[in-house]
């Protein structure tokens, strides 16, 4: 690329303030560069780098290492032998992760939050509203149809497709990979409790409940770039 400067700018999301603190932008040419085209100069302007502030990875983890406690639980329905020991540590630090996520974020309250304005706020209560309503809308119908023993895996699938559009809203964070994995694990879940023994509840607690500490730990304890 021939001249332009990149400097760091916020950049707010379309419009929203949804707790993306900074981005690096490459912005118009100075007098003495050329691109060429100036309204091409302007087409071309891209985002090279976008970073959550500390507070929005502080909070997702605490809500992220919340939801991977519950899944945890939710595996205890009548796992394997040898699994449950698995289950509660697992679920042990889930809380280490809450209570460290708490704190963080309590120290960083004075940075953007993660929802921050009426339209992020809107747009959330949306997806986890379309959320709750496809997960009870499945359960109802896994219960009515005498398979009540799959409403884990679905629960789970759902959860998993929901972290997509939310990876819009929480820019920076990795909701897209995190939305696959559940995702994955959730149709695991229907798979193996169709053809094995094994409960649906517990791939579905076991599998979700991990991917969920490990994407909050690794959020709580990555070192962030306003730190130094």
């Amino acid at each position: 690329m021939q001249g332009g400067t990149v400097v760091s700018m916020p950049v707010p999301q379309d419009g929203d303030g949804t707790g993306c603190s900074r981005r690096w932008a490459v912005t118009s040419p100075s007098p003495h560069e050329s691109w060429g085209d100036p309204a091409q100069a302007w087409s071309n302007e891209r985002v090279l780098y976008a970073d959550a502030s500390r507070r929005t990875l502080a909070s997702a983890a605490a809500v992220e290492g919340f939801f991977a406690f519950v899944w945890f639980g939710w595996g205890q329905e009548g796992p394997p032998p040898g699994v449950p020991s698995v289950l509660g540590a697992g679920a042990v630090l889930a809380v280490l992760v809450v209570v460290g996520g708490v704190l963080a974020a309590r120290r960083a309250r004075n940075q953007p939050s993660p929802v921050d304005g009426a339209a992020a706020g809107k747009r959330f209560g949306i997806v986890v509203g379309v959320e709750f309503a496809l997960v009870g809308l499945g359960a109802a119908i896994l219960g009515f149809t005498s398979h009540p023993e799959f409403i884990a895996a679905w629960t789970c699938l759902v959860v998993g497709v929901h972290f997509l559009p939310l990876a819009r809203l929480f820019v920076g964070i990795g909701m897209a990979p995190l939305a696959g994995a559940v995702s994955v694990v959730g149709v695991a879940a229907f798979v193996v409790g169709a053809t094995t023994t094994v409960l649906p509840s517990t791939v579905a607690g076991l599998g979700a409940g991990a991917c969920l500490l490990g994407h909050s730990a690794s959020m709580l304890l990555a070192r962030h770039p306003a730190a130094g």
